[in-house]
Order: C-alpha cells, then sequence, then structure tokens
C-alpha cells in the first residue's frame, strides 16, 4: 500500500503513511524507514516538520507500475507535493463521491507518453491547451487528479496554493471548457484571494457551471503547511465534502485516520450563477 501510494506522487510524508493505513505516526514511520532500508523508498531531510520519502526505481518496479522516477524534491513545489497527497487520499475516502479510479499527473503524463493518438482509440488525458508545446507539438494541461466517480462522472481537480497570472489561469479554464470528458472542475485553494481571481475569471469565460471552488485549511501535522482559516463545508455538484472527526478531508464516516486537511467555505468567490 506504501510502495503504491508513494508511486503516484513526488513525495509522501509519515503523516500520508498514517492516514492512509489508519496506523499511529510511529507505526507508519517504522514502515517507511524498512521500506528505505530495503531500497523500495528513498527519503530526504524534512523541508517542514516531517522527512519525506520517494519511490525508488526498484520500489515502483516492486508495484508493476510503468511510471518513471519522481522528479527531485523542490522546496518551490513541496506545499504543492505535499498537499496533494492529503488530496489524494482524501479522495480515495469519498471526499469527491464515491471512486471507481483514481489518476494523479504523474500516472497522467506517463500513459499519454507511452500513447499516440489514434482514430477510434482512447483519447489522450491532457486537456489540449491552444498554441504549440515543446518541438511543435500539441500543449497539454494536466490537472492535479482526475477522479473517475462508480457514476462514470470524470472531475479534474487542481490544487491551488500559488497565484497564476490571469493569461495562464484562463488559458487552462478555455481548454477545460472546450473538453467534452471533463464533467466538472474542482479548485482547491487556501488564499481567498487566488479563489476569487479563478471564480471572476470563470464567470467573464461562461464556464462557471462547469466550476466549483472550494476553499481547504492545513492543519497541525499537514506537514510543514502554512496552516489555513477553518470553518464549515461549501458542497457543490461533485457529490460534496464532509469533515471528518480528524480535520480530515472526507466523505462521513471512512474509519481509520483522516489526513489533517479540511475543506472550508470560500467567504464570497463561489462562482456566480449567469
Amino acid at each position: 500500500m506504501l510502495l503504491a501510494l508513494a508511486a503516484e506522487h513526488r513525495l509522501i510524508l509519515v503523516g500520508h503513511a498514517a492516514a492512509a493505513l489508519g496506523t499511529g505516526r510511529r507505526s507508519a514511520g517504522a514502515r517507511l524507514a524498512r521500506l528505505s532500508r530495503v531500497g523500495l523508498l528513498a527519503s530526504g531531510q524534512p523541508l517542514g516538520d516531517q522527512r519525506w520519502y520517494q519511490a525508488t526505481r526498484a520500489g515502483l518496479e516492486l508495484t508493476g507500475r510503468d511510471l518513471p522516477a519522481p522528479a527531485a524534491v523542490r522546496p518551490s513545489a513541496y506545499e504543492h507535493d505535499v498537499g496533494m497527497a492529503w488530496v489524494w487520499l482524501a479522495a480515495q475516502k469519498g471526499a469527491f463521491g464515491p471512486v471507481r479510479s483514481l489518476l494523479s499527473e504523474r500516472e497522467m503524463r506517463s500513459r499519454d507518453g507511452r500513447s499516440r493518438p489514434a482514430v477510434g482509440g482512447p483519447p489522450l488525458l491532457g486537456v489540449p491547451i491552444h498554441g504549440l508545446g515543446p518541438g511543435g507539438g500539441e500543449r497539454r494541461h494536466y490537472p492535479d487528479l482526475l477522479v473517475e466517480t462508480t457514476e462514470g462522472r470524470r472531475i479534474a481537480v487542481e490544487l491551488e496554493l500559488s497565484a497564476k497570472s490571469r493569461r495562464a489561469r484562463e488559458q487552462v479554464l478555455r481548454a477545460y471548457g472546450g473538453q467534452h470528458g471533463i464533467d466538472a472542475v474542482v479548485y482547491l485553494t487556501d488564499r481567498p484571494g487566488i479563489g476569487q481571481a479563478i471564480a471572476a475569471s470563470a464567470r467573464r469565460l461562461w464556464v462557471d457551471d462547469l466550476l466549483t471552488v472550494r476553499a481547504i485549511a492545513f492543519g497541525p501535522g499537514a506537514g510543514g503547511l502554512t496552516p489555513g482559516r477553518t470553518g464549515g463545508l461549501t458542497r457543490g455538484p461533485t457529490g460534496g465534502l464532509t469533515s471528518g472527526r480528524a480535520g480530515g478531508l472526507t466523505r462521513g464516516r471512512t474509519g481509520g485516520r483522516s489526513a489533517p486537511v479540511r475543506a472550508v467555505p470560500p467567504p464570497d468567490h463561489s462562482p456566480a450563477q449567469r
């Protein structure tokens, strides 16, 4: 289980492992240390308040996943990497509705890298963006997480912890607006100004019927993430988020331990009705 979790993400922490296993941090830390000693995980000095772990090539091979080795851990991406592992765990426990499958950005990029578009074949997972990409190829945007529910709905999840330019933000929103394979897009942010900007762009581009903006707050034990605001919940067309007893981004009672991240209602930046 821990190797599979590590394979999906650039890094995981002891807190992620404890939430995945439903155990205490000491037990989860001991299991991560054993996997590290036998070369299935690599570990590094904490950038927050916990040591981080990455899947090695040997660990990836053991999972049977055809994924590249995770990219090097970068301080500039650390909060996002840690936050996405929490969002993944919450999605597994039903935060976006009953789940059929979850695809991480790593998995989507890897699959598309092995595929070539073919008439009648499965579509690529990346969302086409106007313009040319590296080598003159088609530019594509990948959500941070793609959730397929048991009802067959596909929900793109974006964790926005830093501000983007209006041009970059609206390129992505236009792409989602023209992508028929995406039923809903959920933006999660712990910064009200970012949520307001996303919602304003969605209204301007007439894609607010596709989009939901939700605020989240990272609590103690989340791995050095900046604590956010706390509060109640907001519900949207994707199944609604409910707050677990441990402050987790969970749906109802899930058993085990929950991730220390809470969904909270954005004070004034939910997309307005046209």
